[in-house]
């Protein structure tokens, strides 16, 4: 998982899912309302209005999943889930994901809140899930990440791995764990013989199929050999892959 920059859409658009809104407060309350039907009889209409290739801009050129990042993602997801209320949530746009028909299937209508009925569940659009989530080089998998100030695991990223299975599915955790070797090469060749600071970089973010570079460089992937090593005789180069565009993380959030 990674974060993705909300990018905002058309005046139309909006203008469209505001009317969405106002409307369904009264289709809602009618004894034979089934909010997948009413979802389904506008999604063509939201995807002339852009809003799906939009969301395809926001996952980048890959188009992955923005949950997993291992699939390609095939439709418009809703992090609140459409059949639970209120369900005005159906037509924000805030409330728009993109994922893969396994994430969609897995999450289904799961979404846990905490004692202040805030979600549990990340919104990669909203926050860093690196401040939450982490990585077992060893195994591949998407684990909850230690947090030593509460003395325990995050419960956000508890949630979250819970709810879409992130350590529980084979297939992701050999995707992440061949994303995670070729960064490791890449990264003890450098060492071994530097070249120039530019190209390295291009080369780590192609290779980085599952955006495991946030959580190198925002996470307690800065721990790991080579990355450590890495950190400590390429000051600044490491600084420069902090501040990369494609690794920057949202400003209100702090680095772990």
């Amino acid at each position: 998982m990674r974060f993705v920059q909300r990018k905002p859409i058309s005046d139309s658009a909006e203008k469209y899912l505001s009317t969405q809104r106002t409307n369904i407060g009264k289709s809602s309350k009618k004894a034979d309302f089934s909010s997948t039907t009413h979802w389904e009889n506008r999604r063509d209409t939201i995807v002339k209005h852009g809003i799906l290739g939009i969301l395809k801009e926001m996952a980048g050129s890959r188009e992955r999943c923005m949950y997993c990042l291992d699939s390609h993602a095939t439709d418009i997801e809703h992090h609140h889930p459409k059949s639970l209320a209120p369900y005005s949530k159906m037509f924000e746009w805030a409330n728009f994901l993109l994922c893969c028909t396994d994430c969609g299937r897995i999450k289904s209508n799961q979404f846990p809140l905490d004692e202040n009925a805030l979600p549990l569940l990340i919104n990669p659009s909203e926050e860093n899930p690196w401040q939450y989530l982490d990585f077992d080089p060893l195994t591949g998998n998407i684990t909850a990440t230690y947090q030593v100030l509460q003395k325990g695991f995050s419960k956000k990223g508890q949630v979250t791995v819970e709810v879409l299975a992130l350590d529980a599915r084979e297939q992701l955790a050999k995707g992440y764990f061949k994303t995670w070797n070729r960064l490791v090469k890449a990264v003890e060749k450098f060492l071994k013989t530097p070249y120039l600071a530019s190209e390295f970089i291009d080369k780590l973010l192609e290779k980085d199929d599952h955006h495991l570079l946030g959580w190198c460089f925002h996470g307690t992937g800065e721990n790991e050999y080579p990355f450590n090593e890495l950190k400590q005789r390429h000051p600044q180069l490491w600084q420069s892959f902090v501040n990369h565009p494609e690794l920057l993380i949202p400003a209100t959030q702090e680095k772990l």
